[in-house]
């Protein structure tokens, strides 16, 4: 499937099959139409929706901020993560729980450890979704990822880490934390959500190059390229620079 279309985006909201509205506590899930303009991980943040998206599911805490949502830039944003995810995977922030769902539905994954530091959060996905099959492979721990008895309770180990737990996209946090949780929880492989764009913009202003990203990546981004958009970027070149250098260093980039 290609996660630039509106069809994707379709059948993955089925797949999470949550009724709403739902409110419990802080937190409320609503599902509401896309059409127009919407987010997008690569088109200088819009996209437009050739028909309109109905029943997509978005989770807000107070009823104001936004947590997760199914919309199109969250499922491109995790469509390489769930391609990647095998053996034991850690997700640092649960979200709406879609990753980790998907992520344990594949035969190759063994296991999905989750932290999560809203106890709210957890036990709103507890509610809606410990009756499915795939949370068999799901162990939840409530804690801060930044915390000593957190990097304990979890322990080490993992073929692949996604990290989701940013409220602003690539931030300096993001790079920063990069070496720090691929040692302290012994991951292998290593992604942050959004990682996609800081790769395209650093191979199209020469910090990278073609042949330092793997062929699945050339292939995600070569769906996008299908739709005929055009890219400009938009991050700072500090950003860029620090994130290129980690990412041949760390071997983010071959999978």
């Amino acid at each position: 499937m290609n996660p630039f279309l509106d069809e994707y985006v379709r059948k993955e909201a089925q797949f999470y099959g949550l009724e709403t509205p739902i409110k419990e506590g802080r937190l409320s899930v609503i599902s509401h139409g896309v059409s127009g303009l919407t987010p997008c991980l690569f088109h200088n943040e819009i996209r437009v929706v050739s028909t309109k998206l109905l029943n997509i599911p978005a989770m807000f805490l107070d009823n104001s901020k936004l947590i997760f949502s199914l919309t199109p830039f969250h499922l491109q944003g995790y469509y390489l993560p769930i391609q990647r995810a095998t053996g034991r995977v850690l997700c640092l922030g649960l979200g709406m729980g879609y990753f980790v769902l998907r992520a344990s539905q594949k035969p190759e994954v063994t296991e999905v450890v989750v932290v999560e530091q809203s106890q709210e959060i957890i036990d709103f996905f507890k509610r809606h979704f410990n009756t499915r099959s795939e949370t068999r492979k799901i162990r939840i721990v409530h804690g801060d990822t930044y915390s000593t008895e957190t990097h304990l309770r979890v322990g080490k180990d993992f073929d692949f880490c996604l990290c989701s737990i940013y409220p602003v996209l690539y931030s300096d946090e993001s790079i920063r934390d990069v070496p720090t949780f691929m040692d302290v929880y012994g991951v292998k492989q290593y992604h942050f959500f959004g990682m996609e764009r800081l790769i395209m913009e650093c191979m199209g202003c020469g910090l990278l190059r073609r042949y330092d990203v793997s062929i699945h990546l050339r292939e995600f981004i070569n769906l996008w390229k299908t739709m005929g958009h055009r890219f400009q970027p938009i991050l700072k070149e500090r950003i860029l620079r620090a994130f290129s250098l980690l990412a041949l260093r760390k071997n983010l980039l071959q999978w």
